[in-house]
């Protein structure tokens, strides 16, 4: 098999991009949302959809919770940069289409947000990873709304911000 890739950094950055390929393919494109309301309806699905992708598919969290550790290797960020592009452009779309509905914050740069949001989902799933085993249906569905609300305080305008004051 080794013979197909380069060494076994090869194998593992091919079978990653399969991973995203497969995960994006989930969740297909954005659907339209008309207000704030509809769009934090659509955020609350794709979040769940998320979170069930991950509890049906445990071999592919496993492998998503390795790539977590491997992209901070120096050696392997550079090659797994590539593959988080059509990420970014998916919480880009979220970001753009929340903030012309008044849903999501304008108060920082668009790729700070992205950023951020980023690291919330991935402490998330990495906590998720670890703890998968002894989580019961109801710690799913516990934890689930509380990434769900950790997601939105985070996205949500500030009331205070100068932008919302203008």
């Amino acid at each position: 098999m080794y013979y197909y890739f380069d060494d076994k950094e090869d194998l593992f950055i091919t079978v990653i991009h399969s991973v995203y390929d497969r995960i994006l393919e989930l969740f297909g494109e954005l659907p339209t949302a008309k207000n704030a309301g509809e769009f934090w309806k659509l955020i609350e699905n794709l979040s769940r959809k998320s979170i069930a992708v991950t509890v049906e598919n445990p071999t592919m969290f496993g492998l998503m919770s390795s790539y977590i550790t491997a992209s901070r290797r120096k050696e392997l960020k550079h090659p797994l940069e590539e593959y988080e592009q059509p990420n970014f452009v998916f919480y880009e779309k979220v970001i753009k289409t929340g903030q012309k509905l008044g849903a999501v914050r304008k108060d920082l740069p668009d790729d700070l947000i992205i950023s951020l949001i980023e690291a919330i989902h991935i402490a998330f799933s990495a906590w998720f990873a670890t703890h998968s085993q002894e989580i019961t249906e109801s710690d799913w569905n516990r934890f689930e709304e509380k990434f769900i609300k950790v997601s939105r305080r985070f996205l949500e305008p500030d009331p205070e911000s100068l932008e919302a004051i203008l």
